[in-house]
């Protein structure tokens, strides 16, 4: 995510790559959180998120979410926040978080 954000602050769109992949692999990511159904299907194992699901893992929504505002986030941003990973930079929503959510 931090790289395809680097790309387009310099003029360069990642996320249009390959036919928008990254938005698919997003989509799917934040559908599977929803409904773990579609990965545990291919997986062959029931998807348990437990007390690994935390606000590192999350991180990369703040940037996404800022500039594409995608409402399939909202819950998980809102429930995790503030966002963050030492990998990432930090503090996600501090650095891209938008204060004010809209309603889910």
């Amino acid at each position: 995510m931090l790289i395809a954000e680097t790309g387009a602050r310099n003029g360069l769109n990642l996320y249009a790559e390959q036919g928008g992949a990254l938005h698919r692999l997003i989509e799917r990511t934040v559908a599977g959180l929803d409904d773990p159904s579609f990965f545990a299907a291919r997986s062959g194992y029931k998807q348990q998120w437990g007390r690994t699901l935390n606000a590192a893992k999350l991180a990369w929504m703040e940037p996404y979410y800022a500039r594409f505002k995608d409402p399939a986030m909202i819950k998980w941003i809102r429930k995790f926040r503030p966002l963050g990973h030492t990998r990432q930079g930090g503090d996600q929503t501090l650095l891209f978080g938008i204060k004010k959510l809209p309603a889910e």
